[in-house]
């Protein structure tokens, strides 16, 4: 299931997005795509659902919304979510230009129709699905530990020992940094050198041969690899990701 979110104040605007995201849903019957569609008016109801935790992994926003515009809105988002896709809907070109600025991942412009809606929407949901998370379940002398692909800052190895860094705190096992690399392969994570595996989402930045993870870790990039490891980089923030 796919939340979607549309944050617009005209309800006949609402109605047309909401009738095209139907569409795209009966034609996805193959990959069995379900999208749960849920309308605010404002900018500010849908702010308060979201500090209430209420879940959404698109956004749909309108730009021109009265109080609190789209633009706005969306930068205080930012300021709570860096992850979530987030769709402008406009009707002029130069404010979704404007949209960079908070990452978003496209726009549309007005009148909504359904062959504008299908490219950003395959391209969000794309995103959403190459983050899903993987449970790894490793064994140490504590017994069974499962670990959380989000939660996992990276994995490092030495001496045949895995260290497992994740928000939390770090979890300690035996075996392959390359057998972790195989169960994580559709999950994005970068080898960066032989004995490092590093989740994109913690990178907080690259200066000159080391990688600096958010929790402020520095990993050294090993000349052989850096340049594979800024194309891998690269890819996955042109698919619209964000670190």
């Amino acid at each position: 299931m796919i939340n979607i979110a549309i944050v617009e104040d005209k309800k006949n605007e609402a109605d047309k997005l909401i009738q095209c995201l139907k569409e795209y849903e009966k034609r996805q019957k193959d990959s069995k795509i379900k999208l749960e569609i849920k309308w605010y008016e404002n900018a500010e109801r849908f702010l308060q659902s979201v500090r209430n935790k209420v879940n959404h992994d698109i956004i749909f926003f309108d730009i021109e919304l009265p109080i609190q515009n789209g633009m706005d809105a969306a930068f205080a988002f930012r300021e709570i979510d860096r992850q979530t896709p987030i769709i402008f809907v406009t009707n002029m070109t130069q404010y979704a230009i404007k949209g960079y600025q908070v990452e978003a991942l496209d726009y549309i412009l007005k009148p909504v129709e359904y062959s504008s809606v299908v490219g950003p929407l395959n391209k969000a949901i794309d995103l959403i699905q190459n983050n899903l998370e993987e449970i790894l379940i490793i064994q140490n002398v504590q017994g069974l530990i499962k670990i959380s692909s989000r939660d996992l800052i990276y994995v490092e190895i030495s001496d045949h020992k895995l260290s497992y860094h994740t928000v939390n705190e770090t979890f300690y096992g035996y075996g392959s940094l390359t057998d972790v690399e195989l169960k994580l392969k559709n999950h994005n994570f970068l080898r960066c050198n032989s004995s490092y595996l590093v989740n994109p989402r913690y990178i907080k930045s690259i200066e000159d041969q080391m990688v600096i993870m958010k929790n402020d870790d520095k990993l050294k990039i090993s000349r052989p690899r850096k340049k594979q490891f800024m194309n891998d980089l690269t890819e996955w923030l042109g698919k619209g990701n964000i670190i």
